[in-house]
């Protein structure tokens, strides 16, 4: 997720201001030579463009010769904390803007320094870890895990988003795994109300990929394809400059799983249901909503659906002109056209029409629509939805349910019932029962078919059952982490690494997953996989 340009603008503005509110107090009457002043001050505005497009690392090119002047003025000032709190160099950054004044209230009215005390207060016991590419910042503990993950999804996006974009960072990008999702309304002007409401959990901005911890969700999340997501937001803004939210946010999501796969992954069940309905219905959400960005959508429907749209927008953009054709629309409008003229002289038509073309096109795709589906949500630790409270049910037991919902949750209630009573083999007759009304729609009924199988060491015949629900439900972590355990207890020891390497890009923090991963590489030979899944197993252990 990124937030359109209203950083960099405020920057601009707060730049202009505090340069002429405060340049008394620095120059202090002293006359510098002209031509020296008009060179810096050029200097100064090419960083700051620089800055708007987060090339920090060319910026600081321009301003270094300048940092040993005895007298500084507030835009050089300014401008040189900019570029070190885009370098994440927050300390640095809060003493350059500290020498403007010493006036904290004052300082504390802009937005840069109390980001930057923020992310300072954040990050300062953080470590590092750096790849060729990136520097991982991550707080001490168990969160040591995700970096060798994070590295790998993100060395393989710098290869292939390189391609795609035509473009690779010349200098490390800065990567903040942060322990709850809460950091991002301290870093960042988002609200904890649009964390909350929409779900966001990752964000790129000021030069940095921000990125909660799945350790703060109850299931975790795809937290490697949302890292890939928000790099992609940072490559696009380095190639040009203020294109819309929709934009970015499509070309994003079309882009976060290349990393793993050739091709963009089709939408979810759960997605595709929420656009089928919309299109349906004719309530897309316009761009106008999508403004200034996601997270301030009202709920998680939403912001899954205006997702949605983006990305089969680029989608068919893409699969009408090729994927050249990403990089050759990003260069119009760098070179100075305006977005629908560029997209038009793409797809030679009025960008209008585009549209329309893209809406017919939808309707004609057979989106299908699952009903009572169970919604994807992220639901952070602390954070969980009250559960209504349930009307006391006044039907006695001999009530006979009619509909497939209701058949279901009979027969998975005297599932239930027969399990808690250790006898398994009833148990599990009961639950094929439910599965035959409730089909794949609840994930949690395959898990209960599956943990019964094994009980009664049948591991093998829990694998259809699990892979049917992985169908609706391709992110739900438990189910990935169950069948690695029938894949393993079936021998089948190369799917089981598959499925408990699933589980870990969805929650690392599982025992489980590193436990068996180290089992079956110790098996296989492979001994140094087998000795990181371990110190990964002990890390997640000792901070349960």
């Amino acid at each position: 997720m990124i937030q359109e340009r209203t950083s960099t603008s405020t920057f601009s503005n707060t730049l202009g201001l505090m340069g002429w509110l405060l340049s008394c107090f620095v120059l202090g009457g002293v006359v510098l030579p002209s031509t020296a002043i008009a060179g810096k001050s050029a200097d100064v505005q090419k960083a700051n463009k620089l800055l708007r497009r987060w090339r920090a690392s060319e910026a600081e090119k321009l301003l270094k010769p300048y940092l040993k002047d005895r007298i500084q003025s507030n835009n050089f000032l300014y401008t040189m904390a900019r570029t070190r709190f885009f370098q994440g160099k927050y300390k640095e950054g809060i003493k350059l803007l500290q020498r403007i004044t010493s006036d904290k209230k004052q300082l504390m009215r802009y937005p840069m320094y109390r980001a930057m005390v923020a992310a300072q207060k954040v990050t300062k016991d953080y470590k590092e870890v750096q790849s060729p590419h990136f520097t991982i910042a991550y707080p001490p503990g168990p969160d040591r895990v995700l970096v060798p993950y994070a590295i790998q999804a993100l060395e393989k996006a710098y290869k292939e988003l390189g391609d795609l974009y035509g473009y690779r960072p010349p200098t490390r990008v800065r990567i903040e795994i942060l322990k709850t999702a809460m950091n991002l309304a301290d870093m960042s002007p988002l609200t904890e109300g649009d964390i909350v409401r929409t779900g966001t959990i990752a964000l790129c901005k000021y030069n940095r990929v921000m990125i909660t911890s799945p350790r703060a969700l109850y299931r975790g999340y795809r937290w490697l394809d949302t890292l890939v997501h928000e790099y992609t937001h940072l490559v696009i803004n380095r190639v040009v400059d203020g294109i819309p939210i929709w934009m970015h946010e499509g070309l994003a999501r079309f882009s976060e799983t290349l990393w793993r796969k050739d091709q963009p992954e089709n939408l979810s069940p759960y997605s595709e249901t929420l656009l089928a309905r919309a299109v349906k219905k004719n309530k897309l959400i316009t761009f106008k909503q999508m403004h200034p960005s996601m997270a301030k959508l009202p709920s998680q429907e939403d912001a899954a659906l205006a997702y949605a749209q983006v990305f089969t927008l680029i989608k068919f953009f893409v699969k009408k002109n090729g994927r050249s054709s990403i990089a050759r629309v990003l260069q119009e409008i760098h070179r100075g056209k305006k977005v629908p003229e560029a997209f038009s002289k793409i797809v030679q038509m009025p960008f209008d029409q585009y549209l329309e073309v893209w809406k017919y096109d939808l309707s004609k795709q057979k989106l299908k629509e699952y009903n009572d589906l169970a919604p994807e949500k992220k639901v952070l630790k602390g954070h969980a939805p009250q559960k209504k409270k349930k009307k006391k049910n006044e039907r006695n037991f001999w009530f006979r349910p009619t509909s497939p919902k209701e058949l279901g949750a009979r027969f998975l209630q005297l599932a239930e019932l027969l399990r808690m009573n250790k006898r398994n083999k009833a148990a599990l007759f009961e639950y094929l029962k439910a599965e035959k009304y409730w089909k794949n729609l609840r994930p949690k009924l395959q898990n209960k078919i599956a943990k019964t199988y094994f009980l009664l060491r049948q591991h093998r015949h829990a694998i259809p059952h699990l892979k049917h629900s992985l169908q609706l439900h391709p992110n739900y972590v438990t189910t990935h982490v169950n069948l690695g355990l029938a894949y393993f207890n079936a021998r089948q020891l190369k799917q089981a690494i598959e499925s408990f390497t699933e589980a870990a890009h969805i929650n690392p923090f599982h025992p489980k997953v590193h436990y068996y991963l180290a089992r079956i590489y110790r098996i296989l030979g492979k001994e140094n996989k087998a000795h990181q899944s371990t110190r990964n197993y002990q890390l997640v252990r000792r901070h349960q």
